[in-house]
């Protein structure tokens, strides 16, 4: 406690009473004794037996204070590491042998916890004494050097103040228990260990006692990394804690004082000593103002108004003026229950702990007079998006949807998402049933475009398709790039030109990209030059190009100047890059300049994606060649650009050059860098190695494909060693029975019909298509097998021979067999679907 005293609560029994009568019933009618302990009295320690250690108390036991409690979580949040606790604890760890340990700090700024987790931590063998402050320590330090206690003695004073005021410590004992190797750790908060220099004389022995112990403050505002850890905990309370305190959060007063202030506040609504009813009103009224998800500051006159729907008929409140001096004072040092908003006089929030918790408690209905005066002050969108999850919440739809109708129709969707994936269903459908009584078309456009970043899947593609057959030219353009992206162009075209046709510029574009597919420069032309009149700089920049790409290189300088005076940063990279190869190296230098230097290591990147090919088509190896090694050496952390200059290399037959750019990103993994190295090196003497790696590229792209094809290989191994192995046995074998060769060699024969078929059927080399073919030729061995068997024992003689060869050769023909395989049919189309992103 601030002042000094004791908050532990009075039981009966002589041990926590201090100066006050004892009653002590022995039965309901029986004798009464009447015991009344004088305050110098002390009381002797528990027996030694009873101390635990160190590492097995826990901290609520020890003065820890409560925090609120959750279901399913334990009592006290995981503790979080502070700044000062790596110098507490070597503190702690130096005074293993004897030695004192002071914290301080202000009040529930979490002293407690931080010295219990460093005893606990550093000495958790140690024997653990918190003793009463009225305790007899006297005999402690002689207690200190018997057997029982040689582990080490932890003697623990939470709150030193309340021993020091009745002299259960001092000087001359703190000596003696740290001559006999005893650990001990006190805290104290800043306002008592104020007081207890102003009370005594500054030559006494509490003093010296205090100056002695060097204190170790314990911070009040959290750091940034120590918030960060807080963030790392994954503790609701803790979480709770960050959320409600933005700028200087204190954490540990959120968990220790919030709960203090929030029973001060409870108990208040009845009248007595501690009642406050009027002060208790206007509490309410401002959290259910919070309630309602009005989270604007509230004026003063607002509370007053409002203030009276939480006064019981049957009370007496105090005059006005008292409730707010009551709710606006300090509490615990740390919190008051309405707090000033900085924004404006007259302005007030309510603390943020009863904020966090106020859903907890709610015992009645908000009044309808509440939701109506939020509603009237709701006047951002925000405002009204949070209004109305929260009337839907307490079944008042009627308030969500007033709140919402005014919203246009993008809003009305954003809301209906907000809503969606906070959990609130409810107004989800009540918000888009507005947007589509508005507008159906653009209430899916906007549908779909908040689900954007998870790609054209088949969803999305539905709402747009909805969209589009409303006639939103918007929900057509964008149903026909999801379309694009999976590859669907035929059943893009209808849709992109409708939308093209209407005026949209991203529609022109996917038109024009649909022409150089189908291989109509003219047609393509004709789109770009419709989306630059319709669009801005981007669809400039690419006419540009593709006037650069069919040997239009000057109205494409000019076009991308356009687009570059038009703030486009990738099209005043490519025009430097054209300038500087017209030779014109003073504006190529002026205009890179002009481009953020944060932008440019991506931008050389796409310049070489762009015009690298470019360069290439029209033979102009050197620019192509300086812009792939600039993009490799402005990002050396991505493999991409480096594999471009490798093929570019491999394409030039620079095959050693290639190589000793992407064999480190094959070592490294990278699957593109393996194909290329492998391409390389069978393009010089090392093929045998070229295979090598062609193998580790096919294990590394086809993983699942790779590991099916391996049990068809070693089954279809197995499955030929193993006749093998019988007919040569057969053939050899003295004892000849005319039955057992024939059916050996058919046996023979038919699994090489078996295993040559589906090697003729198939390109690229040995592949069995179905586990069928696999199924045939294990039965064909054992075909084999049981005629051998039965006919004659000695051909399980050349079988056991056999058996050392078949890893082998499992090895060797599986190695080749792969080796030997060709694209595979629709894995990788499938890789490329799965790939595919908004992005491209």
């Amino acid at each position: 406690m601030l002042d000094g005293s004791s908050d532990r609560s009075v039981s009966n029994s002589m041990r926590d009473v201090h100066g006050g009568l004892v009653l002590q019933m022995r039965d309901q009618f029986g004798e009464i004794h009447l015991h009344q302990q004088r305050p110098d009295e002390t009381v002797p320690l528990p027996p030694v037996h009873e101390w635990p250690r160190c590492g097995d108390t826990a901290p609520e036991t020890v003065g820890v204070h409560p925090t609120r409690q959750s279901e399913g979580l334990p009592p006290l949040p995981p503790y979080v590491l502070r700044e000062t606790d790596r110098e507490l604890r070597a503190r702690v760890r130096d005074a293993k042998r004897g030695g004192f340990v002071l914290v301080t700090g202000p009040s529930s700024v979490g002293k407690t916890r931080a010295a219990f987790e460093a005893v606990r931590a550093e000495l958790p063998r140690h024997t653990f004494l918190a003793p009463a402050e009225n305790a007899d320590l006297s005999g402690l330090p002689a207690l200190a050097g018997t057997r029982r206690l040689r582990s080490g003695l932890v003697l623990w004073l939470d709150d030193l103040n309340r021993y020091l005021s009745r002299d259960s410590v001092n000087l001359s004992l703190l000596n003696r228990l740290i001559e006999a190797r005893v650990t001990v750790v006190a805290t104290i908060n800043n306002k008592a260990l104020k007081a207890q220099f102003d009370r005594v004389d500054g030559t006494s022995d509490t003093v010296r006692l205090l100056r002695a112990a060097d204190p170790l403050p314990i911070g009040q505002v959290w750091t940034a990394d120590e918030v960060d850890r807080v963030s790392e905990a994954k503790d609701e309370r803790l979480e709770a804690a960050l959320t409600a305190q933005e700028g200087s959060p204190r954490v540990a007063e959120y968990l220790v004082a919030g709960p203090q202030v929030l029973r001060d506040w409870r108990v208040a609504r009845e009248p007595g000593d501690d009642g406050h009813p009027r002060g208790y009103a206007l509490v309410a009224a401002a959290l259910d103002l919070r309630k309602t998800g009005l989270w604007r500051p509230l004026s003063r006159e607002l509370l007053e108004e409002l203030h009276h729907l939480y006064l019981r008929e049957d009370t007496d409140p105090e005059p006005l003026e008292e409730a707010w001096r009551w709710v606006s004072e300090l509490r615990y040092g740390v919190a008051r229950l309405l707090v000033p908003d900085d924004t404006g006089p007259g302005l007030w929030d309510p603390y943020y702990y009863l904020l966090e918790t106020a859903h907890r408690f709610d015992e009645e209905e908000i009044p309808e007079q509440v939701w109506e005066a939020a509603e009237g002050r709701l006047r951002e969108v925000t405002d009204r998006i949070s209004y109305g999850m929260r009337a839907v919440a307490h079944d008042r739809k009627e308030y969500c949807v007033r709140a919402l109708r005014p919203l246009p129709v993008d809003e009305l969707v954003r809301a209906a998402v907000i809503a969606g994936r906070r959990g609130h269903t409810d107004m989800t459908r009540l918000a888009f049933d507005l947007a589509l009584d508005i507008d159906a078309g653009t209430a899916h456009y906007y549908v779909a475009l908040h689900y954007w970043d998870e790609g054209p899947t088949d969803e999305n593609i539905g709402i747009l398709r909805r969209s589009a057959e409303h006639g939103n030219l918007n929900g057509m353009s964008m149903l026909a790039l999801y379309l694009f992206l999976r590859k669907r162009y035929e059943e893009a075209r209808p849709w992109f030109l409708r939308a093209a046709e209407g005026g949209d510029d991203r529609a022109m574009t996917l038109a024009a990209l649909y022409a150089e597919r189908e291989k109509d420069p003219d047609e393509a032309e004709k789109w770009y030059r419709a989306a630059a009149e319709a669009g801005g700089a981007w669809q400039m920049h690419e006419l540009g190009i593709h006037l650069l790409r069919h040997g239009d290189r000057g109205e494409a300088v000019g076009r991308l100047g356009e687009a570059s005076a038009n703030g486009y940063a990738l099209a005043t990279w490519a025009l430097a890059e054209l300038m500087f190869q017209d030779g014109d190296h003073d504006e190529a230098e002026r205009l890179r300049q002009s481009v953020p230097e944060t932008e440019r290591a991506e931008l050389i990147v796409e310049i070489a994606e762009v015009l690298g090919p470019i360069m290439y088509f029209h033979e102009r190896w050197d620019d192509a060649e300086r812009l792939w090694r600039a993009a490799a050496e402005a990002t050396p952390d991505q493999p991409g650009p480096r594999v471009s200059l490798g093929w570019f290399l491999h394409m030039r037959e620079r095959h050693q050059e290639a190589i000793a750019e992407v064999r480190g990103l094959a070592l490294k993994g990278d699957e593109e860098a393996m194909l290329l190295l492998s391409s390389c090196l069978e393009h010089t003497d090392s093929r045998f190695m070229g295979r090598g790696w062609s193998n580790l590229w096919f294990r590394s792209r086809y993983k699942r494909y790779y590991r099916r094809v391996r049990l068809h290989v070693i089954c279809a191994c197995a499955a030929f060693l193993v006749p093998e192995a019988m007919l040569l046995g057969a053939l050899t074998s003295q004892d000849t029975n005319p039955a057992r060769t024939p059916l050996l060699v058919a046996g023979l024969a038919v699994f090489l019909v078996v295993l040559t078929v589906p090697y003729l059927l198939r390109r690229g080399g040995f592949f069995l298509p179905r586990p069928v073919a696999t199924l045939a030729a294990v039965g064909t061995s054992i075909v084999c097998l049981a005629p051998a068997l039965i006919l004659g024992p000695e051909a399980g003689a050349w079988l056991l021979l056999a058996v050392p060869v078949i890893p082998f050769g499992l090895r060797a023909m599986s190695e080749h067999l792969i080796v030997d395989l060709g694209p595979v049919d629709g894995e990788e189309e499938e890789e490329k679907e799965k790939d595919t992103s908004p992005s491209e």
